[in-house]
């Protein structure tokens, strides 16, 4: 696993569910800045994003539920789960599916 040791692993329903992992994603740059994921770093390797299989946003008016966006993304080493902080912006590995 690429990111042993970087979060902490908890095995549910088949998913691999880790610790927020911060992680490079490259990006299309559109009129919104970050719009969405075109490759992901994991360790050295570069994992291009052949397909967003699903996005989904969080908050933004609530104060205690801050933004983000979520994207599943199909790689050609399997499906993850990237989560965008636009107010730090961030990218996060959250888990592998």
């Amino acid at each position: 696993m690429p990111w042993a040791g970087c979060g902490i692993a908890d095995e549910r329903a088949g998913d691999l569910m880790i610790a927020p992992v911060p992680v490079p994603v490259e990006c299309h740059a559109g009129y919104k800045g970050e719009e969405y994921p075109l490759a992901v770093f994991v360790g050295e390797e570069r994992w291009e994003v052949s397909e967003i299989l699903d996005r989904w946003y969080q908050g933004g008016r609530d104060p205690g539920c801050p933004a983000a966006e979520y994207f599943k993304v199909r790689t050609a080493q399997g499906v993850l789960v990237l989560k965008y902080d636009p107010a730090g912006h961030a990218w996060f590995l959250m888990c592998e599916l």
